[in-house]
Formats: C-alpha cells, structure tokens, sequence
C-alpha cells in the first residue's frame, strides 16, 4: 500500500521506502515485532492528523460513498481542510474519486482487499497509539 520494500542479504534487513532507506537491522538479531513497528512508526509518520481521522473514519465506514460536504459535516471539519487530506489519501491509492454525471465527486475506499487490510490492520492496531498520536500532530500534547 504505502510501497515499502524489505530486503534482506545474508547481513542485513533494510526497510526502504522507494531509494530511501528507512531502518537496517542485522540480519541474525532483528525480530518480525521490530520490522513490524519500525514499518507501523514510519507509515503513521506519514499521514497528519487530518488523515488519520479519516482513515478512522472509512474503518467505520467501510462501504460508505459519500461526498467533501458529507465527510466534513460527519467529522465536524471546514470543507477547505477536508480537501488537501482527501486529496492526498486518493494519490496514496487509499481513496477512490468518481465523478457523477450531476457533477458531484464522492469518495469511497479503494475496494481492494490489500487497503481494507491495510485500513483494518494500521488503524485497527492500537486506538490508544492513534489517538495520542493524532494530538501531538495537531499540538494538544507535547511527547514525552
């Protein structure tokens, strides 16, 4: 989903995203849990707080095709901030955009099975994580 690569040598696991390397273990010490979080970390760093609420959204709501007005009226969110999220979950490959013949665009999940596990298993992880991490992007909480 996101186009992470794992590549493992007979000394190494590196986790890249495209040509940037993300984390580099020892190929004999590193554990699947260490991959894992290290994978969960980079990807949540990804999204900004506006996303993430979204993409807790569409865990909810699955099936849901609905419109900019709809969605910034169901999170309670200005339509013009809406916007740039929606916009960036779509070039991601999480969203799909379809244009109605009355002119309406809506969005719905992209229906493969790859992002519903991808929505099911990232959002679906830790509600606890998320939300703390939600807060600190939107500079309610400082990290400890």
């Amino acid at each position: 989903m996101m186009g992470l690569d794992l590549e493992e040598d007979d000394h190494f696991v590196v986790l890249k995203d495209k040509a940037r390397i993300i984390a580099r273990w020892s190929a004999t010490g590193v554990t699947v849990n260490e991959i894992r979080d290290a994978t969960n970390s980079y990807i949540a760093n990804s999204f900004d707080a506006l996303e993430l609420r979204l993409l807790r959204f569409w865990r909810r709501n699955p099936r849901a095709k609905l419109s900019l007005y709809t969605i910034a009226g169901a999170l309670d969110t200005p339509r013009i901030n809406l916007r740039h999220a929606i916009t960036a979950l779509v070039q991601k490959g999480i969203l799909k955009e379809q244009s109605g013949d009355n002119g309406l665009t809506t969005y719905t999940l992209a229906g493969d099975q790859e992002t519903r596990e991808y929505i099911d298993g990232f959002v679906g992880s830790d509600w606890g994580e998320l939300e703390i991490l939600e807060k600190q992007l939107e500079a309610e909480t400082i990290p400890v």
